[in-house]
């Protein structure tokens, strides 16, 4: 019995390491300074910034399985399903198409449309 094939695709790492980054250097610098301007707001931007680069790199933004394709907001609580058959699926432009509607865009994704497109025929 073989298990049916499901794709997670992440995004690049380029933007969450440059947020972990910034965020570190935001909670650094407020360290630094021994907190003496108070609880400012670069403390709460630079943790909020520290959590949504942790779950970036941690989480898919994008999961397709053979019936349909999810695609998840980082936080995790929203999640948009879109069922699909293989023959209403069309790649152009780095932008995934169910029935010429668009769907989602792979520009920012850690995957490459040839890859992709390997999955859908073996879909």
């Amino acid at each position: 019995m073989n298990p049916k094939p499901k794709l997670e695709i992440r995004q690049k790492k380029t933007f969450p390491l440059f947020l972990l980054a910034s965020s570190t250097f935001g909670l650094f610098r407020a360290y630094s300074t021994g907190f003496s301007e108070g609880f400012s707001l670069m403390v709460i931007l630079s943790l909020i910034a520290f959590i949504v680069c942790l779950l970036a790199l941690i989480f898919p933004a994008i999961v397709i399985t053979p019936n349909d394709i999810r695609v998840m907001i980082l936080w995790g609580i929203t999640i948009k399903v879109y069922p699909y058959y293989p023959e209403e699926i069309s790649i152009r432009n780095d932008n995934i198409y169910i029935n010429d509607k668009q769907i989602v865009s792979i520009a920012l994704m850690d995957i490459t449309i040839r890859e992709l497109r390997e999955f859908f025929e073996d879909v």
